[in-house]
């Protein structure tokens, strides 16, 4: 089946069924750390899905025995386990056999998505590509922070009267911002719209500085949350009218689709801008470096680049990319002045397999990665991936190192 078929496909599947789940497959899940442990592991908020009553907090493991449609096909269908350990307090689904091509070891970092048709029948499905996960995410309407989790569901730790105040905080400005627009919010509006809310509700504003991976992740989910209240009433009489045709269907359904898509790599973008700004960073964002190339960021600034006696340890380049999995290619001839230094990636991809981080390794790039998704990434390599905070200070460091340089 085709990328796009297959993408068609498990979106229709997860919003015609209840309970949809979706995470970021870690080293562990994909068998890359050839562990004693077995399996995909899930969220133990789907222990209700499949067990009665609370999770046990001692004895033996519960078990129950599932049919699994693999990649939509039902002709590949497997007969597995959703196995709890309560000594463990974790749940996962087991019994793939050794070598099985869905788990395979390259397989880290891909999008998995399981959908429950029964407690004892699911169809799961794995996306490798960024286009795909890009695409699938946007289909069912969620963004790469909001994963781990059930479709559509809120599972934020947050105290219910914050998450009332955030809610209705939210829905407040979604309706402000479409009085004041013609078609839809520009993403500036809404990054920083998003980030406003959220230092006023949650009230942790100086996590700018004292823990950037955090509050760079918080903005992210508190942006996309905001942007599908302003969805809804950008669309909602459209839906009510109906269409006349197909083709009408198809083009509104492709416009919301684009725009979905579209807009989480600005957004975060965004927000990577204002976690600089907060700590004073001094940048150069989208700055045109030789051949009309394009880095996000360049430090301390794009002037300072092209100015021949500044020193090159004085200069450092960042790209930003929600998933990276196959796009991480695109920032190594970005700044051709800093073809022997490190190229910095800011990503929000959970897991990258050995065998991708030995790439990049080699091509002398850096993965930046908020702090609590480093958890995904294979053992040996979590040492090497520098967090927000770390970039933040490593450039901050060489701003004050370089500054009696001329600007």
């Amino acid at each position: 089946m085709m990328t796009t078929e297959l993408c068609n496909q498990a979106v229709v599947d997860a919003q015609t069924h209840e309970i949809a789940y979706t995470k970021f497959m870690s080293a562990n899940d994909s068998g890359e750390t050839r562990s004693h442990q077995s399996g995909i592991l899930l969220g133990n908020i789907m222990f209700g899905v499949f067990f009665d009553g609370q999770p046990p907090t001692n004895g033996a493991p519960i078990r129950r025995r599932v049919e699994a449609v693999v990649q939509g096909d039902p002709e590949d269908t497997r007969e597995l386990s959703v196995i709890y350990y309560p000594s463990k307090t974790e749940m996962r689904i087991t019994r793939w056999g050794r070598g099985d091509q869905f788990i395979l070891p390259e397989y880290t970092g891909s999008l998995f998505v399981l959908v429950v048709h029964r407690p004892d029948k699911i169809f799961v499905y794995r996306f490798d590509t960024d286009d795909s996960i890009t695409d699938f995410l946007a289909g069912v309407g969620i963004d790469s922070t909001q994963t781990n989790s059930i479709i559509g569901s809120d599972h934020i730790a947050r105290t219910k009267s914050l998450e009332e105040q955030l809610r209705d905080a939210l829905q407040q400005a979604a309706q402000q911002l479409m009085l004041s627009v013609d078609d839809f919010p520009t993403t500036t509006q809404m990054s920083q719209t998003a980030r406003q809310i959220e230092d006023h509700v949650l009230d942790h504003i100086e996590r700018i500085t004292t823990d950037p991976d955090s509050k760079l992740v918080s903005w992210t989910n508190v942006e996309y949350s905001l942007f599908k209240l302003v969805e809804q009433i950008r669309y909602r009489d459209v839906m009510n009218r109906g269409f006349n045709n197909v083709e009408d269907f198809v083009a509104v359904a492709n416009s919301i689709l684009n725009r979905r898509k579209s807009r989480a790599g600005k957004g975060f973008e965004s927000h990577v801008a204002a976690i600089l700004d907060g700590n004073q960073v001094r940048y150069t964002p989208q700055a045109i470096t030789e051949e009309r190339k394009k880095p996000d960021f360049i430090f301390p600034s794009i002037k300072q680049y092209k100015q021949s006696s500044f020193p090159v340890a004085g200069l450092t380049s960042l790209a930003v990319k929600t998933t990276c999995k196959d796009r991480w290619r695109q920032v190594i001839t970005e700044a051709d002045r800093l073809k022997d230094s490190p190229k910095y990636l800011l990503t929000l991809q959970q897991g990258i397999s050995k065998n991708q981080l030995r790439e990049m390794e080699s091509e002398n790039v850096q993965l930046v990665v908020p702090k609590e998704y480093i958890a995904s990434y294979p053992p040996e390599y979590k040492s090497k991936i520098m967090r927000v905070s770390d970039f933040v200070k490593l450039v901050h460091e060489r701003q004050d190192e370089f500054s009696s340089f001329s600007s």
